[in-house]
């Protein structure tokens, strides 16, 4: 088990999603400008219980510890989520068609030398975001090619919309028809996260993950992002004592943190999906330009059984 190198932790706040009531589904409605930057990264499907639609959000006061800290360092292996020296190629840090492709190759190479024993990967979307957009990820404020710094304790995906999301990507030829097969291959998506703006290292509304072994799973519900009569799955949760959180204090550009948006269980064992917000969202969103600016890139993975 990791050790922890004796430092206070930080108190910060972070939106829990309160438990759905029996009947009613959490998640809430969408403009189509957010569904134009959430559908590609999320399972989609059609959707017809908008009456049954509640989002309870509880803002939280959390302790945080300095994941620098552990000893040994967490890996994607033992806790989920680590961090990695990782300069970029990227010098003008604009949402380009150059600037993607190197974003997603970049994220590759990272997840390949993290996970040796991968049979296979491929970048399948990438989201950049800003600390001064506002509402928990929704485009309030005017068009915008970022999206904002998501308070909500979330998890991209649930085990079953992340092999649903797999699914589509091969009906829709984005990826090989081997992806999907799952009586051969283990599957998991990597998140790939880099803050680049808002100065040497990243102070506002950093990234801080929930270790996936404090997580009671009766606390875990889906969360349905709408949009007219589609909806985009992902994972939601309450708040429990037991969660520890952790984050990397003043990441610099040159460092990225990969992290477990889903990971198939091995050996019948359940999958692993590692909770994540940004910290004091809602105060950064009044900070002076640029604020927090970030990219994360998501990674499909295979492993053989």
């Amino acid at each position: 088990m990791a050790a922890e190198a004796c430092a206070p932790p930080i108190q910060a706040v972070v939106s829990y999603t309160g438990h759905p009531s029996e009947g009613k589904r959490a998640g809430r409605l969408v403009d189509a400008e957010l569904w134009a930057k959430l559908s590609p990264a999320l399972a989609t499907s059609e959707f017809d219980e908008h009456d049954k639609l509640m989002d309870d959000d509880i803002a939280k006061q959390v302790e945080v510890h300095d994941a620098r800290r552990i000893l040994p360092a967490p890996t994607l292996d033992t806790m989920g989520f680590e961090l990695r020296r990782s300069p970029s190629s990227i010098t003008e840090w604009l949402r380009t068609p150059e600037t993607i492709a190197a974003a997603c190759a970049e994220a590759e190479d990272l997840v390949r030398k993290a996970l040796p024993g991968a049979k296979d990967l491929v970048a399948f979307d990438n989201t950049w975001r800003s600390s001064l957009r506002s509402n928990f990820d929704s485009s309030v404020g005017g068009s915008s090619p970022f999206s904002s710094a998501v308070a909500r304790v979330h998890t991209d995906f649930t085990s079953t919309s992340a092999l649903e999301k797999v699914k589509q990507l091969v009906e829709q030829d984005k990826i090989g028809a081997h992806f999907a097969d799952g009586s051969r291959f283990r599957r998991a998506i990597v998140n790939v996260w880099r803050a680049y703006g808002g100065g040497e290292c990243c102070t506002s509304a950093p990234l801080a993950v929930i270790d996936p072994a404090t997580v009671v799973d009766s606390s875990c519900f889906p969360y349905a992002l709408v949009h007219e009569k589609q909806a985009g799955i992902n994972g939601s949760i309450s708040f429990h004592e037991s969660h520890k959180w952790y984050f990397f204090p003043q990441m610099r550009p040159d460092e990225t943190l990969l992290f477990y948006n889903f990971e198939e269980g091995i050996d019948g064992n359940a999958s692993r999906s590692v909770y994540h917000a940004a910290l004091d969202a809602a105060s950064a969103q009044h900070e002076l330009p640029p604020g927090r600016l970030s990219v994360e890139v998501r990674v499909l993975v295979l492993f053989e059984r």
